[in-house]
């Protein structure tokens, strides 16, 4: 798009594992109080007696924080009240309230459209106050580009886009400020990995605004939709084969992340652009929402290339499971589907913002808030955290990190997360012989990792099939490094004695202690 145009406006198994007697963990979302409108701070607290201003504002985070957390209320009440205590204090804590509700709004993926709402909410009774929020957000959103921070970009454009739909943001300035983007997939000798980046953040917007975009703008969307169309059908995919973990599409194809994209959003406008998934309370509050007066954004010109920056790399989809190993009665949202995109892209953001608390990470990712409780949430989380692991060139994140997390995955949930990950393992190695090398070393380095923590039980003979083939086989080959693993992180007669005696011709030689004063030459050693 040239510059011109800006110039107009069931087969789960038994668990495999056997943990012996470990304290199950568990864990959830708290409770908070209703919001009942304008709130008395003062005095509050024992020894304030003054209504400090750092208490307020403490408070203030909190309540901001924890909207949409679970509460006997309605969300939509909630968001009404919260914005009635805000607009109540933005005159005194214009400042805190806009930091706290940039961070939160840019930080918390799975709470987009809630805080959207709540600051379209704020526009109504404040116009200048969702004009400010708005150049905030595009001033983060400059800023982020200019030190390379592509992951947060990411977050903060679609809460951009997302204001078009609580009245903040024109649909006009949004899709001429798109337009601007997608101008970068036009530039000369630039690096893929820069125009992939642009047409990847503005074709993720689109489960956010698509539907009401088709209805007020649907011109505009599709001509959106031919540009991006138009550089995946130019790009060049050459790095496909080597960022494949498993170099096999069947039984499931392994996807480029853009491809699949763009077939998620595909399958997305196919049924009118009417997703399952994000939450939307907008709608609900349109007759209030729809009293306030838009903003316009302000231009943004996205950086130039300078020789050493550096894009996201592109990646492959990890697929494992399909809706037949799944359990009866779940309902795993299919891989074209922009759910399952929805669910997957939280749960990577969740493991990047919290991987350091792996405990509170664990929890966060088996509680994530689905539309529908019938969704196998353990094995999508399973499914992601695999691939992360095996990811190409290189995990996002340490090895350990993962090995640690699926720990504490399997002590809040041990009742589903081992029987989980005990198939996804069987399926792993049913698929041995199409996994990429280094992905074989990273899986049987984890998985002996893993049978570690669980006193080195597994049920080995189901791998029979491996003393069948040539030891250079993937199979034979895959068995003896996680042995090998085992013998790393215990010793020797302790793996023999755990596992069945044929599968000891995969252990090395037996280890023997020979002291040199008890051989009949000990003049050798000096």
């Amino acid at each position: 798009m040239q510059s011109d145009r800006m110039e107009n406006s069931g087969r789960a198994r038994e668990s495999r594992f056997d943990p012996g007697p470990q304290q199950r963990g568990g864990g959830g979302r708290g409770h908070y109080n209703q919001y009942g409108g304008r709130r008395s701070y003062g005095n509050e607290e024992e020894g304030d007696h003054d209504g400090a201003p750092s208490d307020i504002e403490k408070r203030l985070e909190s309540l901001i924080t924890r909207l949409g957390e679970r509460s006997n209320a309605s969300l939509d009440n909630n968001i009404k009240n919260l914005a009635r205590v805000l607009n109540g204090d933005i005159a005194n804590f214009k400042e805190t309230i806009l930091a706290i509700l940039l961070k939160c709004s840019t930080t918390m993926p799975e709470k987009i459209s809630i805080y959207t709402t709540l600051a379209g909410l704020l526009n109504v009774e404040n116009y200048a106050f969702g004009g400010e929020f708005v150049d905030g957000l595009a001033r983060k959103f400059r800023d982020l580009l200019n030190t390379g921070s592509y992951s947060q970009a990411e977050l903060v454009l679609r809460v951009i886009a997302d204001c078009a739909n609580s009245n903040m943001i024109s649909f006009s300035s949004l899709i001429m400020f798109m337009e601007i983007l997608l101008e970068v997939t036009y530039d000369k000798n630039i690096p893929q990995t820069r125009s992939d980046w642009y047409a990847y953040a503005v074709l993720s917007c689109m489960p956010w605004i698509g539907e009401r975009m088709n209805a007020t703008k649907p011109e505009e969307l599709r001509k959106l939709l031919e540009e991006i169309l138009s550089y995946i059908t130019r790009r060049k995919k050459i790095h496909v084969a080597a960022l494949r973990i498993i170099k096999s599409d069947d039984p499931l194809p392994q996807e480029d992340y853009l491809d699949s994209l763009w077939t998620q959003v595909e399958d997305l406008k196919n049924r009118q652009w009417r997703e399952k998934h994000i939450l939307r309370p907008y709608t609900a509050l349109e007759h209030v929402i729809s009293k306030g007066q838009t903003h316009n954004l302000p231009q943004i010109i996205p950086p130039s290339h300078e020789e050493g920056n550096q894009y996201p790399l592109p990646r492959v989809i990890f697929r494992l499971f399909d809706f037949t190993d799944c359990p009866e009665g779940s309902a795993l949202p299919p891989m074209n589907s922009i759910e399952r995109f929805l669910i997957e892209d939280d749960l990577y953001r969740l493991i990047e913002q919290r991987h350091e608390d792996r405990r509170n990470c664990a929890v966060l990712l088996l509680n994530y808030p689905t539309s529908q409780t019938n969704i196998p949430l353990d094995y999508i989380v399973t499914e992601v955290m695999l691939g992360q692991l095996m990811q190409l060139p290189k995990s996002p994140l340490k090895e350990i990190m993962y090995g640690a997390t699926i720990l504490e995955l399997c002590k809040v949930r041990q009742d589903v997360m081992l029987q989980t990950l005990a198939l996804a393992v069987s399926l792993l190695y049913e698929r041995v012989e199409h996994l990429n090398v280094s992905c074989l070393h990273r899986l049987a380095s984890w998985f002996a990792y893993h049978l570690s923590n669980y006193e080195f039980r597994w049920t080995w003979e189901d791998w029979s099939d491996s003393l069948q083939v040539d030891k250079e086989h993937p199979k034979a080959k895959f068995v003896t490094e996680i042995l090998q693993g085992c013998i790393r992180l215990s010793y020797y007669s302790r793996i023999a004695e755990v596992i069945p005696q044929r599968f000891k011709v995969f252990l090395p030689e037996e280890p023997f202690l020979e002291r040199k004063f008890d051989i009949e030459n000990p003049g050798a050693y000096f």
